[in-house]
C-alpha cells in the first residue's frame, strides 16, 4: 500500500469519525462541475484523470484526482467548500464529499444565537466589550477585563452587565454593558392602540375620562393613564344638572331655592309657601292684588310674607317732610306715638305720653329742653317724669 493511499484512508476514518461525534453531514458530491448552497453541497466528481492500469502495489485500484469548482485536487485532499464554512474531502473514485453544516448568509455573523450584518457592532456576551461582524463572518471582540460591580439603570430598575431587557418602547430589546451603559435596539415599532369604554385610541391621544373633568392618554404600552384632580360632583333635580356648589336653583314648589352639594345630593330651603292674610283676606303664595291704597300691588310671598310695592299715591298725605299715601301708618315726630294717613290727606296721630318728654302748651319736649312760658317773659323746663317746670317772675304790663 502506497503512502498516499495509507494518508488517505487515515484522514477518511477520521473524518467519518468526527462526523459520527459532532452529528455533521456530509453529502456525496456527483456530477459535472459542482455548485453549493447555503445549507448543503452538490459536489463535483470532475473529470477524472489518473495513471491507468494497475498500481504497483498489488492490484488496487488507480489514484483518481477529483475536480470541484473548476480546481482539480488529489484523492486524500481536503479543501473549503464555495460557501466558505463547510469542508470537502477528495476520496477513492474521484468522488467529493463535503459537510453540510448550515451557513449564516454571505456578508454575515452569527452570534449568541443572533444574525448580525458585515461591519455591525453588537454587545459581546459579558456584557462590557464590544464586537464587529467582518466581511468573511467572522465575529471578533474586544478583551476587556469586565467590572463585576457595575450595574445599569432603565426605567427605574437595575440590571447586571450581560441582561437583556425589553426597552420600553414595548418592541426592541436593551442590553446592560459592563460600563454601566444601556444599549437598545432600534428597530420601528408597530402602532399600537388603546381602548377604553369600548372605544379604540392610537398611541398618544388624550381624551376625557369618564368622570368628564379628568383627561387620560394612551401609553406606549397599550395602557391607559388617566389626570386624578378633584372633580366637582354633579346634581341632577327636576330634570336639570347642576355642579356642586352651585345653589339658589328654584325647587319645584316655586317658594324655596335648592343647592347642589359635594355629595351629588340636592338640599332644599323648608320655607312655607302661603297662604298670606292682607286686609283680612287670604291670599296663595305668588297670588297679587290691589293694595288698600288704591294704587300699589302686593303680592304672597314665602313664609307667608306680603311684599307691596310703594308708589307715591295721588291725594297722599305730608308729614314731617315725607310722603305718605293713604292709610298708611308711620312713627310721629315724638319717637312714640303713631299717625294714619286719613283719606282726606290730613294726618292723625296719637297723643301718648313719651317716657321721658313733656308736653306744654300741644307741644311736646324732651327731659331738659328749656323753651318760653304762654306768658311770654317766663321760662320752662322739662323735667323727669314729664313734668314742666315754669319760673313765675312777675312779666311786664303790656
Amino acid at each position: 500500500m502506497t503512502a498516499n493511499l495509507r494518508n488517505y484512508l487515515g484522514m477518511l476514518i477520521s473524518v467519518v469519525l468526527i462526523g459520527a461525534c459532532s452529528g455533521t453531514a456530509f453529502n456525496n458530491s456527483s456530477g459535472a462541475a459542482g455548485n453549493a448552497g447555503s445549507s448543503g453541497h452538490t459536489g463535483a466528481a470532475g473529470s477524472h484523470s489518473g495513471s491507468g492500469g494497475n498500481s504497483a502495489d498489488g492490484g488496487l485500484p488507480p489514484s483518481v484526482d477529483c475536480t470541484y469548482n473548476s480546481k482539480v485536487y488529489h484523492e486524500g485532499d481536503s479543501f473549503t467548500a464555495i460557501d466558505g464554512c463547510n469542508i470537502c474531502a477528495c476520496q477513492q473514485g474521484g468522488q467529493v464529499r463535503c459537510t453540510a453544516l448550515n451557513c449564516p448568509a454571505s456578508g454575515s455573523c452569527v452570534y449568541n444565537g443572533v444574525t448580525h450584518q458585515a461591519g455591525e457592532s453588537f454587545p459581546a456576551a459579558d456584557g462590557c466589550n464590544s464586537c464587529a461582524c467582518g466581511e468573511g463572518g467572522q465575529v471578533a471582540c474586544t478583551t476587556i477585563a469586565c467590572m463585576t460591580d457595575v450595574k445599569c439603570t432603565y426605567d427605574g430598575l437595575k440590571y447586571s452587565p450581560g441582561d437583556s431587557f425589553p426597552a420600553i418602547d414595548g418592541c426592541n430589546t436593551c442590553s446592560c454593558l459592563g460600563t454601566g451603559a444601556v444599549s437598545c435596539g432600534n428597530d420601528a415599532c408597530a402602532p399600537k392602540t388603546c381602548t377604553y369604554m369600548g372605544t379604540m385610541y392610537n398611541v398618544g391621544d388624550s381624551f376625557p375620562s369618564t368622570d368628564s373633568c379628568n383627561t387620560c392618554g394612551c401609553a406606549w404600552d397599550g395602557t391607559v393613564s388617566c389626570s386624578m384632580r378633584y372633580c366637582p360632583a354633579m346634581c341632577t333635580y327636576n330634570g336639570m344638572t347642576y355642579s356642586e356648589g352651585m345653589g339658589n336653583f328654584p325647587d319645584i314648589d316655586g317658594c324655596n331655592t335648592c343647592a347642589c352639594q359635594h355629595d351629588g345630593t340636592v338640599q332644599c330651603t323648608m320655607q312655607t309657601c302661603g297662604p298670606c292674610m292682607y286686609n283680612n283676606q287670604s291670599y296663595n303664595y305668588q297670588d297679587m292684588w290691589a293694595a288698600t291704597d288704591g294704587c300699589n300691588t302686593c303680592s304672597c310671598q314665602a313664609n307667608s310674607f306680603v311684599q307691596c310695592t310703594n308708589n307715591f299715591c295721588p291725594g297722599a298725605c305730608t308729614y314731617n317732610g315725607m310722603q305718605y299715601n293713604v292709610n298708611d301708618m308711620f312713627a310721629a315726630i315724638d319717637g312714640c306715638n303713631t299717625c294714619t294717613c286719613l283719606a282726606d290727606t290730613t294726618v292723625q296721630c296719637t297723643m301718648d305720653a313719651c317716657p321721658g318728654t313733656c308736653t306744654y302748651n300741644g307741644m311736646q319736649y324732651n327731659v331738659n329742653d328749656m323753651f318760653a312760658a304762654i306768658d311770654g317773659c317766663n321760662t320752662c323746663t322739662c323735667q323727669d317724669g314729664g313734668a314742666v317746670n315754669c319760673t313765675t317772675l312777675p312779666c311786664p304790663i303790656k
